[in-house]
């Protein structure tokens, strides 16, 4: 949408350069109203200590002076205020500039000479501002101003319009010739209609009054850009040899639309100023609608306001101003735009309606309520404001249609006027130390609600009161006409409250508006503050809610042994089939919470709250139904995967099978070689007969280790709470470390089950015996053939056979019963 600064400008120029008469009122003229106030008795404002007139800061064109004339004659004749104007704007966001306090409003898209700590330069009011010059500032004046922003107002009462406009004469020539109504869009379309015989040709316009595409947004290349994105019309613009876009013009000055461009002749002139003001929308437009336009910027300022009149194009304008209102051409209607999509660059559906709206210094308020009440509700029709343009462009004299119109309506502006104890909406009567008071007897003036209260009509008088807020409601912000009753799952006890607190943990309230919460039931407890309901109370952490089908009551049970209960577990959550299993998940609830394994333990779903225990804390993950580290599984997580075999405390992936044979091969080659040494041993020992000396001593004390070491590993299997000693450590820290029957890898050969290992356990003996059989049979029926010193004694073999037993008792025996 255009940027209403850039025209507001030129009308500036007008009547601050050209000297139109009376642009701006003058100070110390005579009064309008018969009753206007004693001026020697008026009064000023005190700001920052001190005492100065009202200050408005004028913006440059005849709409806001005339809103601007009618409020300093209101405020100075009646409120009997000092009141000047403070300076002059051309632009909207001169404004806004001006009341925070800076010293160059005008410069502002440069330095504004804005200060750090705004403070006031005496303006105080910005009337008519064109709210979308503005839109763009509002961010940047919050970070230097945020306490002084500018205090809105509200609207003027009616709304500004910028738009393409048709005079009578085309209108009422296409009305009457073919019913064609040319205020609206369609009546243009070149597809089915010809309007171009209602208007002048657009060739014969002199160039020499008409600016150079170059010189207007014609050759503003993302506006271009833009144009080509959103209509493909490639036959619109030119590549220059800078590689910049630009339009495609006609005779320098003229861009024709697609809808004409084949035929010149048909195309009906569209005339705007400045520096091509809307161009870029209006091609856009034209494009989108098969519309017959060529689109040209005059010269000047002059040549804009006569040349439409002369050829009787179409021109851009906007109301409210004085231009052409002596002619009251008509807004052509178009399909409505969207802020969204001008801001992303699609300008084909044209924007007309702008909010004009006034603006106060933050401080007005409180230093003249009154002055600041009367600029709030000063508000005009279109109608009015356009008579009264009129009526300036006649007789060039701001003041005296402003004081014309003042004497024609005084049942309209006095509708405006505040009383001191007419409080309006957001404001109510105050005694005058500033308290709050219920009745007018009490009251002095009107002050904004405070957060905590709410402005409310006081009964039988048009004036309001500041309500507190009661108990069960609250209100944040100040100047509000209601309080806000508390959610559910809220609540406030006292009155005048600025907010509601959450339910405490243990409460709820499933009502909005209360003073207080529900308690849960003794043990339970919430998940969290702000509970809305009784659902929400849940069992304490260290215990879990038992399965109660058909009822909504809460029972709670000690959480078991190796289980966690996290605060609000439930049974019903376990995630099995054979439970409810999904108990509801929600905002309050969102996850399902049920008692599980801690590390070391492991549940499954046939008795998930019953939890073995694991041999290893690590083997176990917990947290999860059967949750096993890496590649464990079964019951307490003591089974290897298939193709892993248990080695010490871990699962080995299982080697190749033939890899697997040698290394059988091999224990059982080792277990007869030890056979046939231990034999060898002995015989060497009995022929030498010296069962005193240092070789025995040594094995004697070996066997006493041997059976010590093998106590203390016994006894790791035990949750025995003991120091083991420094030499259980050295030798190993787990039973599992001699497993003998890892060293088979029985999982790689299928027979990892609890069945098979469990009968190799038992069998030890009897492996033992075999293997000593076997020796014995070998070496004297095959080996004593070829080799007679080979051959072995039995009373010998017996013995070392029942030496070994002995000797490793406790680990044969523990290994047959490590399973349980």
């Amino acid at each position: 949408m255009l940027h209403l600064g850039g025209r507001a400008v030129t009308v500036a120029l007008v009547c601050f350069i050209l000297q139109v008469p009376r642009c701006a009122l003058a100070q110390g003229s005579k009064p309008c109203l018969p009753e206007a106030a004693d001026r020697s008795q008026a009064r000023n404002i005190k700001v920052d200590g001190k005492s100065r007139p009202i200050g408005i800061w004028e913006l440059g064109w005849p709409s806001a002076q005339l809103l601007a004339g009618i409020y300093k004659t209101l405020a100075t004749e009646v409120l009997n205020y000092n009141v000047t104007y403070s300076g002059r704007g051309t632009s909207s966001a001169s404004g806004l500039y001006a009341l925070v306090g800076c010293a160059d409003p005008m410069n502002f898209h440069k330095d504004a000479k804005c200060p750090k700590e705004p403070g006031s330069l005496g303006h105080d009011l910005a009337l008519e501002v064109w709210s979308v010059s503005i839109v763009d500032r509002w961010q940047e004046i919050k970070d230097f101003a945020a306490a002084a922003m500018p205090r809105f107002l509200g609207n003027t009462g009616y709304d500004g319009t910028e738009t393409i406009y048709v005079f009578n004469k085309s209108l009422h020539e296409a009305y009457d010739a073919k019913g064609l109504s040319l205020d609206w869009y369609r009546s243009y379309d070149i597809r089915w209609h010809d309007t171009s015989g209602y208007f002048e040709d657009w060739q014969a316009v002199s160039t020499a009054e008409l600016k150079q595409c170059e010189l207007t947004l014609l050759f503003n290349e993302d506006d271009m850009l833009n144009y080509l994105k959103f209509t493909g019309d490639k036959d619109g613009v030119d590549i220059h040899p800078d590689g910049t876009l630009a339009a495609k013009c006609w005779n320098g000055s003229w861009w024709l639309s697609p809808a004409c461009r084949a035929h010149p002749s048909k195309c009906i002139p569209v005339m705007t100023g400045g520096n091509g003001w809307m161009i870029y929308a209006m091609m856009q437009t034209s494009a989108a609608w098969n519309l017959p336009w060529a689109l040209t910027t005059a010269v000047d300022w002059e040549r804009y306001a006569t040349l439409p009149r002369q050829h009787g194009s179409l021109l851009y304008w906007w109301t409210p101003d004085t231009t052409f209102v002596d002619l009251r051409p008509k807004a052509i209607t178009f399909p409505r735009g969207s802020e969204q999509s001008w801001t992303s660059g699609d300008k084909s559906r044209i924007m007309t309606e702008v909010k004009l709206e006034s603006y106060a210094a933050a401080h007005l308020e409180v230093t003249a309520s009154s002055a600041h009440r009367l600029a709030s509700n000063l508000k005009l029709t279109l109608a009015q404001v356009e008579d009264m343009l009129l009526d300036f462009k006649r007789e060039g004299d701001m003041e005296a249609v402003t004081c014309k119109w003042l004497k024609a309506n005084r049942e309209t502006w006095e509708q405006w006027m505040p009383s001191e104890t007419g409080c309006v909406v957001g404001m109510g009567l105050v005694s005058f130390d500033g308290t709050f008071v219920r009745n007018l007897s009490e009251a002095s003036a009107c002050a904004w609600c405070t957060a905590g209260r709410a402005s409310t009509p006081l009964a039988q008088t048009t004036t309001r009161i500041c309500e507190s807020c009661p108990s069960g409601k609250s209100q944040r912000n100040p100047g509000q006409l209601t309080c806000e009753a508390c959610k559910p799952g809220s609540y406030v006890r006292e009155t005048g409250a600025t907010k509601c607190f959450s339910c405490e943990s243990g409460s709820f309230q499933p009502l909005s508006g209360q003073s207080d919460c529900s308690k849960c039931p003794t043990p339970l407890t919430t998940l969290a503050q702000g509970s809305e309901n009784n659902q929400s109370c849940v069992c304490p952490g260290g215990s879990y809610a038992i399965s109660m089908p058909n009822s909504s009551n809460v029972s709670c049970k000690d959480c078991p042994a190796g289980l966690t209960c996290a605060l609000g577990s439930f049974e019903d959550s376990i995630p099995c089939a054979t439970y409810a299993g999904q108990r509801r998940v929600d905002a309050m609830f969102p996850e399902a919470i049920w008692p599980k394994p801690m590390q070391g333990y492991w549940v499954s779903c046939d008795a998930p709250l019953t939890a073995y225990r694991c041999r290893l804390e690590i083997n176990c993950l917990g947290s999860e139904m059967m949750s096993c580290a890496d590649n464990l599984e079964g019951l307490a997580c003591g089974r290897c995967k298939e193709g892993y075999f248990r080695w010490s405390e871990s699962c080995n992936k299982c080697s190749p099978a033939a890899g697997r044979a040698l290394l059988l091969a091999l224990a059982v080659a080792a277990c007869l070689g030890g056979v046939v040494l231990m034999h060898w041993l002995t015989n060497v020992q009995d022929k030498d007969a010296n069962w005193d000396g240092p070789a025995i001593t040594l094995l004697s004390a070996g066997v006493v280790l041997l059976w010590f070491a093998q106590r203390s590993l016994t006894l790791n299997n035990f949750d025995l709470a003991h120091d083991r000693t420094a030499l259980t450590q050295f030798v190993w820290l787990s039973q599992s470390a001699i497993d003998l029957t890892a060293l088979f890898n029985l999982q790689c050969w299928g027979m990892g089950g609890f069945v098979g290992i469990f009968f190799l356990k038992i069998s030890t003996p009897i492996f033992m015996s075999i293997v000593f059989a076997g020796t014995y049979g070998f070496c004297n029926l095959v080996l004593a053939r070829f080799f007679p010193s080979a051959r072995m004694d039995a009373r010998r073999g017996f013995n070392n056979y029942g030496s070994l037993y002995l000797t490793f008792f406790i680990t044969i025996a523990d290994q047959a019963f490590s399973l349980f």
